[in-house]
This record gives C-alpha cells, structure tokens and sequence, in this order.
C-alpha cells in the first residue's frame, strides 16, 4: 500500500475517533476501496486492522494524529468538523512533501462506521484525486 493511502487510512480512522465519542475501543477492522481519477488500474479493497485503546475513548476531547509509518505525526490541520445525527462532515489540510486537502462524511454507529472521502494532492506527477469508500466495524476487544 502506499504511504499515502496508508495515511489516509490512519487519518480517517482518527476523524472518527473525534467525531463520534460512543465509539468503543477494542479491535477495528477498516476497509477502503479507493480509486485514482484518470488511472485505469484498478485498485483492489484494503482491510487494515487498528487497535482504539479505552484511553483513546476517554480522550475524546483531546485527540492526537496517529504517527505516519516514517514514525512522524503527519502536519494535518482539521479546517472544518460538523456532526448532524449520527454523520459527520469534515475538511482537513496537510502540508509537508504532499501537500493534499481531504473532504468527506461519516455515518457512525456504536460498532461501525461507513463513509466517503475525497483527497486531493500535488505530487511528483502534478495534481491527484482518490476517491475512497470505507466501512468500519468493531472485531472485539484488542489482544
């Protein structure tokens, strides 16, 4: 997977930690599908495994980005976070060696969590867009 779709995923669990303080810790289980606009591969679904400490639950009012794989928190701002019912809609910026803006909503429950989001992003290669797709659920408690 690459870096930037492993952030992304890092980052849009941490959006739900924030979002949502009924969320239960335990182990998560997160699938994405993601698609590159203007590329013909097809990118098969990711599921990656995360682990929400009850600590993390209890925070909720002071959350921490989750470090990227290089071992550095990634230098991502949330510029707008609102919830209606049970979804959320936010806007993030991230600055650094890919500078990228990421949109999307979350439809929360106790033990799941669905969603979509859009991240644009300037690389080598000049401007990208990935769209995501993702749902959550709940595994059980961390081992």
């Amino acid at each position: 997977m690459s870096r930037l779709a492993r952030n992304t995923c890092l980052i849009l669990f941490t959006a739900a930690v924030w979002a949502n303080p009924t969320i239960r810790p335990g182990m998560w289980s997160i699938t994405s599908k993601m698609n590159m606009e203007g590329m013909k591969v097809n990118i098969p679904p990711t599921t990656v495994k995360q682990c929400m400490k009850p600590e993390d639950a209890q925070n909720m009012s002071r959350p921490s980005m989750p470090k990227s794989p290089d071992g550095k928190p990634p230098a991502c701002t949330m510029l707008s976070n609102s919830m209606t019912g049970n979804t959320m809609v936010y806007r993030m910026k991230c600055t650094g060696a890919q500078p990228s803006e990421i949109s999307g909503s979350m439809t929360f429950g106790t033990d799941s969590y669905s969603g979509k989001t859009t991240v644009d992003s300037m690389g080598p290669q000049g401007r990208m867009r990935m769209n995501t797709e993702f749902s959550a659920k709940r595994l059980g408690d961390c081992k």
